[in-house]
């Protein structure tokens, strides 16, 4: 189990990480895209549609214990984080688009993922479960917070945006490490008792998300660009959020570990497959741009 002391320091890593968030969210680029949105509509349905039907859909497909399957459901729900800004950039993407996809889903989450949780999670309570529906709503509140407080740091001073987002990104990043650091060797038996089915639904959430997001993309006739930065922004999903409210939501011990544990393994084939794919899209980008040229040039 978490001690009192780790939740308390996960909490407030995970509220500095979305404050770091809100700093590198721009308005300018947030405005230009929302004048022509069928790019962040695309983006929208894949995030909030796609993917948390495709978490229900595997629960029950591979049969899901009712932690596991809270947990990534949780996850399918949320909405896309700081990552996939940096790795849309890395891609040569649409960093605009990306931009604006990232803030107008944080704050349609605290509509969408309560909409989600009702949906999707209604199966599993019973009489002796409920799902803590008004802890997920706080949750979210309590997320918006520091976001809120980044973005307004930004549109005062850029140069202490620039410095908040730093700081940002380090807390998050050192909530991923300290996961994984400390919870391999504390919760090794929970990865021994893991069977087969709850492992390859944690990746394959994460593999089909970048996957059927960009197909989507494709058949709805976006750019090449648009297309990576899509799947990119669908497939990486906010953990820090989804950190909060299980932290917050979930009271019991045994079942927070059980959730938890379904958070850390997903990030474990999310930072894989992000990686993958920003990879690949970074080619495809790259000749894209360059056969653009040329055709410019000529």
């Amino acid at each position: 189990m978490l001690y009192p002391i780790e939740k308390v320091g996960l909490l407030i890593a995970a509220v500095i990480a979305m404050a770091g968030m809100g700093a590198a969210l721009t308005t300018s680029d947030i405005k230009a895209n929302l004048k022509k949105p069928y790019g962040v509509i695309i983006g929208f349905i894949c995030q909030f549609g796609l993917m948390p039907f495709l978490a229900y859909y595997l629960t029950v497909w591979f049969n899901l214990s009712t932690a596991m399957a809270i947990g990534l459901i949780l996850i399918g729900s949320c909405p896309g984080g700081i990552l996939s800004n940096i790795l849309t950039y890395f891609a040569k993407g649409n960093l605009g688009l990306s931009v604006t996809m990232t803030a107008a889903s944080c704050f349609m989450a605290i509509v969408m993922m309560p909409i989600s949780a009702w949906l999707y999670l209604s199966p599993y309570t019973s009489n002796t479960f409920q799902i803590p529906y008004n802890n997920i709503f706080i949750g979210l509140a309590i997320m918006l917070v520091p976001l809120t407080i980044g973005m307004r740091v930004r549109l005062r001073n850029e140069a202490k945006a620039k410095t908040l987002e730093k700081i940002g990104s380090v807390f998050g990043n050192l909530v991923l490490f300290y996961l994984i650091v400390s919870w391999f060797p504390k919760y090794s038996h929970l990865l021994v008792a893991s069977n087969s089915n709850e492992i390859i639904s944690c990746a394959c959430l994460s593999f089909l998300g970048f996957a059927i997001a960009y197909l989507i993309a494709t058949i709805c006739r976006l750019s090449v660009v648009d297309r990576s930065t899509v799947s990119l922004e669908t497939g990486i999903q906010n953990g820090n959020i989804a950190l909060i409210i299980i932290l917050i939501a979930f009271k019991d011990s045994a079942l927070q570990d059980k959730i938890l544990w379904a958070l850390l393994l997903y990030g474990i084939f999310g930072l894989v497959f992000s990686a993958a794919f920003a990879w690949i899209f970074r080619k495809m980008n790259c000749k894209k741009i360059e056969s653009s040229q040329l055709n410019y040039e000529r």
